[in-house]
């Protein structure tokens, strides 16, 4: 699965990027501030680089028209995909735009077990976490190691998915018009990884 080919623009490289892009300033908690320093230290050195992509523009009319059609197993699956039940349905509907361009005949199905199930050409989990611990994207991929979040998550769960190695990692949401859909890929070097793989002491080291 090449995701990028699916996406509209590709901007490239931000080299003026502002890391509070990457998730809500307004959430957090406990590792908080220590999480927003590693990422401002990691970005400021190069650690880690962005590159931006546009998924798709002018789509909110086909999203809302979507919503106001859904159907009940969408509805589940728009609710799995939320990080706290007040959580706009717009702010995941992005996940689910993906998803139709993965593979334009994916189901979401409730099963004799009244479970939510993906039936589509991509093993495909919702909020699982993916280091059984705290890192928990919206959408996660396993064969193809692919896991994309929401610029409206805590800046902890952020800092928690991007120290799982081998993953390549999307940071999805809506631009600042709410106009088009937008993704950040997040390049980590090893620097940033020696640094997570203390999992006790990962905040407040110097990187």
């Amino acid at each position: 699965m090449n995701l990028e080919k699916l996406f509209e623009t590709d901007e490239g490289i931000q080299k003026r990027f502002d890391y509070k892009n990457l998730y809500n300033d307004s959430r957090g908690s406990v590792f908080k501030d220590e999480c927003k320093a590693i990422l401002k230290e990691a970005v400021q050195k190069g650690i880690i680089t962005v590159q931006k992509f546009i998924v798709a523009k002018d789509v909110q009319e086909e999203l809302r028209d979507f919503l106001e059609k859904i159907d009940k197993s969408h509805k589940i699956l728009v609710t799995r995909l939320k990080n706290y039940p007040m959580e706009s349905d717009a702010i995941v509907t992005p996940f689910i735009y993906i998803l139709k361009k993965m593979d334009p005949n994916y189901e979401a199905v409730i099963t004799d077990k009244s479970k939510l199930e993906i039936k589509s050409n991509y093993v495909t989990q919702i909020s699982p976490r993916i280091d059984e611990k705290n890192a928990t994207p919206r959408l996660f991929f396993p064969n193809e190691k692919v896991a994309i979040s929401s610029i409206n998550d805590k800046v902890e769960n952020l800092v928690e998915i991007l120290a799982v190695r081998d993953v390549s990692v999307y940071i999805v949401g809506w631009d600042e018009k709410i106009k088009n859909i937008v993704a950040y890929k997040v390049i980590r070097s090893e620097p940033f990884f020696k640094v997570a793989e203390n999992k006790d002491n990962i905040f407040g080291i110097n990187l």
